[in-house]
């Protein structure tokens, strides 16, 4: 019967209201980076960069690669091929930076409860808040910045808390509506939402940045803020916390879903008991939680930092560095997905069980990474920018098997609890976030390849560490602690 069901309503079919609703989980991530980044898109054409108290200092250092000869490698400086800057806010770079810390500020403690409400009461209506509150604060941000520069630090610190409000209800909603198999594909193709809200918003925004109407950078809130109210209206009409609530979901699929998912009623809800001690002292969670407390490190490093890495390290100028960035994101998005469909097949072909087919893409993914950064580290400078693309490259498609490997057992471990996992683990996210900003602020003086050996040495531990921690502890298995003779088990 479910080979038969399986068969009349696949996943990837227009038809498929769970394909549908995946393609909404993506549009809700792709807009929470939009509205997130809204100010990391128009800082650079908000800020004087004409007063020099503006600049960070990374900005005017040279290198200390002292094997490098002047002539060799052509240093492109901040103003070449930029257009004229018509930023009026005379924020230094400490007020720049503390910014976006305020953002995981509002982040941190958010997540701590919004996994607990999504699943203990709707995961749809904590998303639908989350995005109002975006969708609010990022309308308002021009007039706070024109207000005061407090007033704009706390418009970012509650735009963390939206933030915090989204992600930990999105994998409460996804065990609810999807199979174990097809958990770890949604889940891949969500969170591409951070590679394409980031590469796509950054040329947007740049385009925006160019116009003389409303000086320009206004628009990148108000556009993102509207395209987000826009997500909101469609999350409310279309998004449900069951299969069972949806209208628009034929009773055959419904009852395709009964059979498949790891799901539960209302009634489990209300009577939902969290076994907090088990749960939290489970190696299995905590190897979920290191797995994303690593991820994020180094996500907040690359993203943040690798322009400066391109510009101090390589010499690239604007041009090549754009190039670079959205060739880097782009293999990042595609391998992700890629592996995705690996493990699809995996569990379809009952080649191998989830907890050895994941143990395998982290393995992948600890030795790729740490042998795509000693590359960079021992075999490329300023002379070898070609070679350095490749090591990244390398880097973003074996860093994306840690997705599907040790990040999506989160899905897995216990669907009743899915909500507080991931809260506990993307709680850990934004203390990473933190603790990499910090890091590279520290190590990270004059910008020199050196200090980057370093930065990239502390990545390599973390993902070996990572790595084998989970092919310790790790499991995607559901937890004895976790079962309930109300869940139906996944086929």
């Amino acid at each position: 019967m479910n080979t038969k069901n399986e068969k009349t309503f696949p996943f990837w079919s227009f038809s498929s209201m769970r394909f549908m609703l995946a393609l909404l989980l993506l549009f809700v991530c792709t807009n929470a980076i939009f509205m997130r980044g809204s100010l990391s898109f128009g800082i650079v054409c908000m800020v004087d960069s004409k007063n020099p108290s503006t600049n960070h200092t990374v900005l005017n250092h040279t290198t200390n690669d002292h094997h490098l000869s002047d002539h060799k490698c052509i240093r492109h400086t901040k103003n070449e091929n930029n257009p004229v800057n018509k930023g009026t806010f005379k924020w230094n770079s400490e007020m720049q930076e503390w910014l976006f810390t305020a953002t995981y500020i509002g982040t941190i403690p958010a997540c701590l409860i919004s996994g607990y409400l999504a699943d203990r009461h709707s995961p749809k209506y904590v998303i639908l808040f989350a995005l109002l509150l975006f969708v609010l604060l990022t309308l308002l941000g021009p007039m706070m910045a024109q207000w005061s520069y407090f007033a704009l630090l706390a418009d970012r610190s509650l735009i963390g808390i939206a933030e915090g409000l989204t992600y930990p209800p999105l994998a409460s909603l996804t065990v609810r509506w999807f199979s174990q198999r097809e958990s770890i594909i949604v889940a891949a193709m969500y969170t591409s939402g951070s590679q394409i809200g980031n590469s796509l918003g950054s040329f947007i925004s740049s385009q925006l940045c160019s116009l003389s109407f409303l000086d320009g950078w206004p628009l990148i809130f108000y556009l993102y803020g509207t395209v987000g109210l826009i997500c909101a209206i469609i999350w409310f009409i279309f998004a449900q916390d069951t299969p069972e609530k949806c209208n628009f979901m034929s009773e055959d699929e419904k009852l395709y879903l009964y059979a498949v998912s790891q799901r539960r009623t209302k009634s489990d809800e209300e009577k939902l008991d969290v076994p907090w001690f088990k749960l939290l002292t489970s190696m299995v969670t905590l190897s979920i939680v290191f797995s994303h407390f690593v991820l994020q490190f180094q996500v907040i490093i690359f993203h943040s930092f690798l322009p400066l890495y391109f510009r101090d390290v390589l010499y690239l100028d604007p041009s090549q560095n754009g190039l670079y960035l959205t060739i880097i994101y782009l293999s990042q998005l595609i391998a992700k997905n890629a592996w995705a469909i690996v493990v699809d097949k995996f569990k379809a072909k009952n080649i191998v069980n989830m907890t050895t087919t994941c143990k395998m893409l982290e393995s992948i993914c600890g030795i790729g990474t740490t042998l795509s950064l000693l590359g960079l580290v021992y075999m490329v400078d300023c002379t070898k920018s070609n070679l350095a693309l490749v090591f990244l490259t390398l880097y973003s498609v074996t860093f994306s098997a840690h997705i599907t490997g040790s990040i999506s057992t989160a899905f897995t471990i216990a669907p009743l609890f899915t909500g507080i996992i991931n809260s506990l683990a993307f709680f850990a996210s934004g203390i990473a976030c933190l603790m990499g900003l910090i890091t590279v602020t520290l190590l990270n003086k004059t910008g020199s390849k050196e200090e980057w050996n370093n930065i990239f040495w502390i990545i390599i531990l973390l993902n070996l560490a990572s790595s084998i921690f989970f092919m310790i502890f790790g499991s995607a298995e559901m937890q004895p602690w976790a079962k309930s003779n109300k869940i139906v088990p996944a086929a």
